[in-house]
């Protein structure tokens, strides 16, 4: 179920969309013990309860800043027993791997040159809250809670007609945001997925 708005303000010089979601999650396949054997099935249910909000705004031809910010409640509402054996998951609990908050901020800037030149600076900002790998009661796949991340990406450009180049840093500040871990076991060694490190771009591109 989700319910929104769009709309304009200022001659187009203001944008918001704007929603809110709930969604029952029947069936979600889950491994479980059947006749003393482990299974993937359909094994529980979940609520997940959330909101969006995007803006941009115009303040001159030449300036454009946006920002937006999302909101998820996702968590076990139903569950079958031999589940809560198995991976240690119960009723209430939060769906792992889904950040409660993420959001973001852009500004980019353009610059007339003069004879068909023009330059461009910008910058976004984007934040994830914490988040958690697996359920409180799990055994075999104990449970982290993974920090937040925040990025800083930096760009800037120069068009001459319809040619462009830009250079990108992105995740400025090398942020070693870690979006998976496995805690290993045994002749396992532990294991982390993180985000892409510092990188430089540099594009050329035309239009047709």
């Amino acid at each position: 179920y989700e319910a929104g708005i769009k709309a304009d303000f200022l001659g187009g010089r203001l944008s918001l969309q704007a929603s809110a979601y709930h969604i029952d999650w029947k069936n979600i396949q889950l491994y479980t013990i059947f006749a003393n054997q482990i299974v993937l099935a359909n094994a529980g249910a979940a609520k997940v309860d959330g909101f969006e909000v995007q803006a941009a705004a115009q303040p001159t031809d030449l300036l454009t800043i946006s920002a937006n910010v999302g909101h998820t409640n996702a968590r076990i509402s139903q569950i079958d027993s031999g589940v809560s054996a198995y991976i240690g998951a119960f009723a209430g609990d939060p769906i792992p791997r889904t950040p409660r908050w993420t959001g973001s901020a852009t500004v980019d800037q353009l610059i007339p040159l003069g004879d068909d030149f023009q330059g461009q600076l910008g910058g976004t900002v984007r934040l994830q809250s914490h988040m958690v790998t697996s359920y409180p009661g799990s055994v075999t796949n104990p449970n982290a809670r993974l920090k937040g991340i925040n990025t800083v990406d930096l760009r800037a450009g120069l068009r001459y007609q319809r040619y462009q180049v830009q250079f990108r840093v992105e995740n400025l500040f090398n942020e070693k945001g870690v979006i998976n871990y496995n805690p290993g076991g045994g002749a396992v060694p532990a294991s982390a997925y993180l985000i892409r490190p510092r990188s430089f771009t540099l594009a050329l591109s035309t239009t047709f």
